[in-house]
């Protein structure tokens, strides 16, 4: 989490010394949500900047839970999320070819 965490962290602090003054992180992984919100924290203590994170994963976890199962690192979830903002963001042509030259 600290290499994740300062890079975050020096790309917010320069973008904000070009001018930037508010930050909206969209995290898709549950895993993220800890990191992000102490960037978030210390963006808004040092830099003076608004920081706002939203969990989307948490959202998609709400949303399709019944259908996707439980959060994994891009798994059903995830997916089923991105889905439901645009169907065409996933070619599932190219999906279903690979498994099936996988299944033989």
């Amino acid at each position: 989490p600290d290499t994740f965490e300062r890079l975050v962290g020096e790309i917010c602090a320069e973008l904000v010394r070009m001018g930037v003054g508010t930050f909206v992180f969209v995290n898709w992984h549950e895993m993220n949500a800890p990191s992000l919100d102490r960037v978030a924290t210390a963006v808004q203590s040092e830099k003076g900047a608004t920081c706002v994170v939203a969990h989307a994963c948490y959202t998609a976890q709400r949303l399709y839970a019944d259908e996707g199962g439980e959060l994994t690192h891009g798994g059903s979830i995830e997916t089923m999320g991105v889905l439901g903002r645009d169907v065409c963001l996933a070619r599932i042509t190219a999906a279903l070819d690979k498994l099936r030259a996988f299944n033989g």
